[in-house]
């Protein structure tokens, strides 16, 4: 190429042959024979034109894909489909050398090797029951269950279901306390309480799980959960009123703010209120050391008639 583009320029240039030929016999011996002979796109057969040999030794054998000899298949790609069907067990993996791969693929008999395999978004009805099946059988391993652990493993081997509603660590909470507790510092009660620790905002029963809370000496999660419990006091009766007063009374848990929304709540209620829950929510104030006397004198006097009516009664 390079000589052939160089005899090109000799031939159109008569500055350069009148050059050369006052240049001497050197270069017309160099350049005569390429000068004198008519040029058909071919280099000369003279021994001086072996330095175009390093040209013609670079050539290239390989498949006519434009990738010659290249097997690293993750970088290149691999090669075009050679088959009309989709064959999907022939899957380049890597990128070792595949010139000695032997299929070792044994094809089905006829219809299920000849038919694409498309994934489906929708379950069969088996496999729809199978996977909503722990609505029912975690209520039922939780209501079988006769001591504590069996209630925590119930849980835990179905602590991979989700979503979980409220309801769900109501009833597990409630079974605990059945069957008579269990200690604080189990890890699969604070697993439990972990869970729920999240969707304390959304709960409406806070009385109720400030109960459970308070039998089981959950004390930290108590005491999350009453940042939340102010706001809905106006909204609950008087017994759940007195509830919440007695599950943070038998946690010792004072707070303050919530003890005078509480007795601002229920006096004007204590008429409805029964015996037991009134002592109920004297021993509550008296376990935090809470001194509301106007409450606790309304109380005094509430109980007083309660035992005046029931001698009349008599």
């Amino acid at each position: 190429m390079l000589s052939a583009s160089f005899g090109r320029l000799l031939r159109s240039s008569p500055v350069a042959r009148q050059s050369l030929a006052a240049a001497g016999a050197p270069g017309q011996r160099a350049l005569g024979p390429c000068l004198s002979a008519p040029w058909c796109g071919a280099l000369p057969t003279h021994p001086d034109a072996t330095s175009c040999g390093a040209l013609l030794q670079q050539v290239r054998h390989g498949p006519k894909d434009g990738r010659p000899g290249r097997l690293q298949h993750h970088i290149f790609g691999c090669d075009r489909a050679k088959g009309r069907y989709y064959y999907r067990f022939h899957k380049l993996i890597g990128k070792w050398n595949w010139r000695k791969y032997t299929e070792r693929y044994i094809a089905p008999r006829a219809l299920e090797n000849r038919q694409r395999w498309i994934p489906t978004t929708h379950a069969t009805y088996t496999q729809m029951r199978q996977s909503k099946s722990w609505y029912w059988r975690l209520p039922k391993a939780l209501a079988s269950a006769t001591t504590s652990d069996e209630v925590l493993e119930a849980w835990i081997r179905f602590r991979h279901k989700l979503p979980k509603k409220t309801y769900h660590y109501f009833k597990v909470l409630k079974r605990l306390v059945d069957v008579g507790g269990c200690d604080a510092t189990d890890w699969r009660l604070k697993f439990i309480t972990s869970r729920l620790h999240y969707i304390h905002r959304k709960v409406l029963n806070y009385p109720r799980l400030a109960k459970y809370y308070a039998q089981l000496r959950v004390t930290d999660e108590l005491e999350h959960l009453s940042r939340f419990i102010p706001k809905m006091l106006p909204k609950y009766s008087p017994q759940q009123l007195v509830l919440t007063a007695h599950a943070l009374g038998m946690a010792r848990l004072q707070d303050k703010r919530i003890f005078a929304d509480v007795a601002r709540l229920v006096e004007p209620q204590l008429a409805a209120v029964s015996p037991s829950d009134l002592v109920r929510l004297a021993q509550a104030y008296a376990a935090v050391e809470v001194c509301h006397y106007t409450l606790l004198g309304q109380i005094s006097a509430q109980l007083q008639v309660r035992v005046q009516q029931s001698c009349e009664g008599q």
